[in-house]
Parts: C-alpha cells; sequence; structure tokens
C-alpha cells in the first residue's frame, strides 16, 4: 500500500503559514454572542475576511446570513462552506481577482458526524490526497486561510508545512481560553500549540484546549471534508483581462502575488427582503449551481 505522507527532502520544503497570533482567533462567545453549538462557520468566516480583505468583519452575525438565502443567524442556523462562498460572493467591497471555490474530499469515505448537506453541489478535490492539496495551495504565491469542515466542526487552516497542518479551531466555548491569556500572549509571534493527537480538541475544557494548534497530516487526513477555498488571481493577469488583453502580453513588471485591492463602495447585495419559500430556494440553488457560484451574475439573472 503507497505512504501518502512520504516525500522527498524537496517536497518538505514546500508549503508556508499565514503570520496568525492568539488575539486573530474568533471562536465561540466573541462579542457576547452565544454561539456554541452553532456558530462555528461564522467564526472562520470572520477570520477568512479579516485576513482576506484586511479588515474585521462586523460582529452582528446577522450581517452575515443577510446575504445567505434561507439562512438566519437568529434562529441559530449552522451553515457551512457553500454559505460562506456565498456570502463573500455578495460583498461589492471583495477586492477584485478573488474567487472563492467549494470542494469535496471523500477518500476516506467516513464523515465525523453526518455528510455535509448539499454534497453534490461541491466539485472534487484537485488533488488526490489532504497532503498534495495543502502543498499545492500553501507553495502558491500569497494563499489565504481555508475554511475546512468534516460534518461535525467547521475550522480555519492557516498553514501547511513539513507535514504539519495549522489549525484555527473556533470552538473555545465562551471565549475560556481567550480571556484567560494576556496581551503579551494575544501578541506572541510564535503561538502554535505543539502536534495533537487530531484537529479537534477539549473545546469545554479550558485547560485543554488550544484554538491555534498544527496536526500531523497523517492524524489529520482521517475522515472526508469540504473545503473552501480563496483564489486570487495576479494583480498583472487581473489587468490583463480588466483591458481585454491575452495572458502573457502584458510587459509591465508588476509582482504576480501583489493583489488588486480597489473596491467601489462598501454595499452589499441586499436579499433580506425576499420572501423565501421551498420553489422559491430551489430556483436559486439552480441558478446559482448554473452560475457556478458566481453570486453578481446569479443576482442578475435571479
Amino acid at each position: 500500500m503507497p505512504d501518502f505522507y512520504r516525500s522527498s527532502d524537496e517536497e518538505e520544503i514546500l508549503g508556508s503559514i499565514i503570520d496568525m497570533k492568539l488575539g486573530d482567533c474568533f471562536a465561540f462567545g466573541r462579542d457576547a454572542r452565544e454561539d456554541a453549538g452553532w456558530g462555528a462557520t461564522y467564526r472562520v468566516i470572520q477570520a477568512m475576511h479579516k485576513n482576506i480583505i484586511g479588515e474585521d468583519c462586523p460582529c452582528n452575525l446577522d450581517y452575515i446570513t443577510d446575504s445567505i438565502p434561507a439562512k438566519s443567524a437568529a434562529k441559530e442556523e449552522a451553515l457551512e462552506p457553500l454559505d460562506a462562498q456565498i456570502f463573500f460572493n455578495s460583498l461589492d467591497y471583495l477586492p477584485k481577482g478573488i474567487m472563492f471555490k467549494a470542494f469535496k474530499y471523500t477518500r476516506n469515505n467516513i464523515w465525523r458526524s453526518a455528510p455535509v448537506s448539499r454534497l453534490n453541489m461541491y466539485g472534487a478535490l484537485p488533488q488526490s490526497t489532504l497532503r498534495e492539496y495543502f502543498t499545492d495551495y500553501f507553495s502558491a504565491p500569497n494563499p489565504r486561510m481555508l475554511m475546512v469542515t468534516d460534518g461535525a466542526s467547521t475550522f480555519g487552516v492557516y498553514g501547511y508545512k513539513d507535514c504539519e497542518v495549522y489549525v484555527m479551531n473556533p470552538e473555545d466555548w465562551k471565549m475560556l481560553y481567550c480571556d484567560s491569556l494576556t496581551e503579551q500572549e494575544k501578541n506572541d509571534e510564535s503561538p502554535c500549540a505543539h502536534a495533537a493527537n487530531s484537529y479537534f480538541n477539549a473545546a469545554d475544557s479550558q485547560n485543554a484546549f488550544q484554538p491555534l494548534l498544527k496536526v500531523p497530516i497523517e492524524k489529520f487526513d482521517v475522515t472526508n471534508f469540504c473545503v473552501l477555498q480563496c483564489q486570487i488571481t495576479p494583480k498583472r493577469i487581473q489587468k490583463q483581462k480588466d483591458e481585454g488583453v491575452a495572458p502573457g502580453t502584458d510587459s509591465e513588471s508588476n509582482s504576480d502575488s501583489e493583489l488588486v485591492v480597489e473596491a467601489q463602495g462598501k454595499t452589499r447585495a441586499d436579499l433580506s427582503q425576499v420572501k423565501w419559500t421551498p420553489k422559491l430556494e430551489l430556483t436559486l440553488e439552480e441558478i446559482l449551481i448554473r452560475n457556478q457560484f458566481d453570486f453578481k451574475l446569479t443576482a442578475k439573472e435571479f
């Protein structure tokens, strides 16, 4: 049987880790909202918002579900990566050149709880193993945080290097762990805990819980997952697209890893006034699939 985790010395140096401190973590109970048990995806959305856009996401969780059909934070409804994709694509202030893609990884043929709903709406992971996927993603220029869910929990992945996955676990119940830290600890430049036995740890125990941890890939790749990734188009290529120039013909020397951040006004598509019915929800899902979850094209057609 092949060893998916054995690699050459050249492969070992690949990958990267996004700078992250304990003070940057988003977890249950942040902003005094009691969301333990259903709010993990919301908290990873907030962390990704800050990591990708460079600004804090508004603390009101309804801000997120206002753009997601038939979902309500007020009703304590859990979200999944497809919902996060719809939210991000609804932001008119999302920088140019950013695209979100949702994938499923089913090689293990087991979910930690129930399978993710709407699984047929996720594309297949581009690589055959998580190790290959994480290596490629975090070796590319300018990677951003990933959202990962196993059917029971949602968490962020902010790095992969030396066969270890760097995880932000949002399940710090009532912020017991983070609130116990000093300001120096929250701003520690090397906050990651020692390698854990799994990516999931004792969230209900203040003494055992760690929001930032690193997990050996062989202990991480034990279940199926759904993944939401942020893909950034290099500034030079984005400029060529905007000007209608074929890629590779631009003579400018802009760095491929530089992000285009121009945006026009911080307004969003407003779906809060729509009266949702099962038939309308089904229609919207069909349009979203047809437009490959391009929210702006879907809004025009819808």
